[in-house]
């Protein structure tokens, strides 16, 4: 894994660019393609493997789906550079430590760190949060007690799933970056307590997927609140000019060219925001996955 991983980067073989109809440019769908040479872009994109790739590639090299699936969003999720060391850091860190890898502890760390990542972005100050910040608390805890090597039931899972869910939905006025960041960090929730899955009922393939979503959801949710800090720092030019017949135009037109410039300077500001706090989650899951896999290893 360590070798192809290298040879990747070398060969320039890695991209973000990875569109159906094209060679894969994805890290996981390389490393498929290692596996089954045989496979072509539209059975990745299209078919079984389109789920299966991360089952494959964790079956194939002998660590957990749900590590593949944090391989590919955290890839996704840095600057190129990054994300290119990043394909050849994770190879290292499983080869050095996965040999004496607890890896139910590992997911355990790993999904805590990523609920803990959630909760901040719902501001203890929102007394109308509080019902988010307790749904994804709920799932937290949950995972503390399975790190701990207590036995917990499917229906425990499944009831803090759907309280999560519940909240992802919920809605308050105006929807502003606050609003995105608790929907995000209850739905990072709702994923996280669905990690279970059986052979039996045919979902296997969704187990990654959900620890990939919790992931996403999480980085997403404090991005939003960095948005909402940009958002709403700015006092915006109040359009109260009424234009009457028989009066200059030109004062009202002058004021509607500032109100809109100063919305679309301010939308620009809270976007390249966003994308710069969405930067810095990704490491932060990167160097929480690799901190889980090391823990797990020493106990």
């Amino acid at each position: 894994m360590l070798e192809q991983a290298r040879l990747h980067v070398a060969e320039g073989r890695l991209g973000k660019n990875d569109a159906y109809g094209t060679f894969p440019t994805d890290p996981i769908a390389v490393h498929l393609l290692y596996i089954k040479p045989e496979l072509t872009p539209n059975e990745i994109y299209c078919g079984a493997y389109r789920r299966l790739k991360y089952s494959v590639v964790a079956d194939y090299y002998g660590y957990p789906a749900w590590i593949v699936a944090l391989h590919d969003a955290i890839f996704y999720g840095l600057p190129l550079a990054e994300s290119l060391d990043w394909h050849i850091q994770i190879a290292e860190t499983i080869v050095a430590y996965g040999e004496r890898a607890d890896w139910r502890k590992a997911f355990h760390r790993s999904h805590i760190g990523l609920l803990s990542m959630a909760l901040e972005a719902i501001p203890s100050t929102c007394v109308d949060r509080a019902a988010q910040r307790d749904a994804v608390r709920r799932v937290a805890t949950l995972h503390e007690i399975a790190l701990e090597g207590g036995t917990l039931s499917r229906t425990e899972w499944n009831e803090a799933a759907e309280v999560a869910l519940a909240q992802s939905y919920f809605i308050t006025y105006p929807v502003n970056g606050l609003n995105h960041a608790g929907r995000e960090a209850a739905r990072a929730a709702h994923c996280s307590a669905q990690w279970f899955s059986d052979e039996k009922d045919g979902l296997a393939h969704l187990e990654p997927v959900r620890t990939l979503d919790a992931a996403d959801c999480a980085a997403c949710a404090s991005a939003y609140v960095v948005r909402h800090g940009v958002e709403w720092s700015h006092k915006l030019p109040i359009l109260q000019a009424e234009w009457h017949p028989g009066e200059p135009v030109l004062p009202f037109v002058e004021n509607v060219i500032a109100y809109e410039k100063a919305c679309s300077e301010e939308y620009d500001a809270a976007e390249s925001a966003f994308e710069m706090a969405l930067i810095t989650n990704y490491q932060k899951i990167r160097d929480l996955t690799l901190s889980a896999i090391r823990d797990a290893a020493s106990g």
